[in-house]
């Protein structure tokens, strides 16, 4: 199957054979910014769009990328998750937070 239709699959799955009850309104499902509360967009999340407040990217540049081969890890995914100052970079191989 291709990525588009294993998704489609796994979403009517979900849908009919989820857990009992009802996600709270917080998770509003939506096509558009427009549709989102606030400064929330409207973001993709693998089998649709829900809204979700954005991140703010810090200011400064990561390092250059001539720093060899680093952990192959995703240790962050945006400079939201990293402390101080630091920001999000590519390590060569994964993403981890560098100053």
């Amino acid at each position: 199957r291709t990525s588009k239709a294993r998704c489609v699959f796994l979403c009517h799955v979900f849908c009919i054979t989820g857990k009992p009850g009802v996600c709270p309104n917080n998770n509003l499902l939506c096509s558009h910014d427009s549709e989102c509360r606030n400064d929330d967009k409207c973001c993709s999340k693998g089998c649709g769009h829900q809204c979700m407040p954005p991140y703010k990217e810090k200011p400064g540049v990561c390092p250059s990328k001539n720093l060899g081969l680093g952990a192959c890890a995703e240790m962050c995914s945006q400079d939201g998750e990293c402390p101080n100052d630091e920001k999000c970079c590519s390590n060569g191989c994964g993403h981890q937070c560098m100053p």
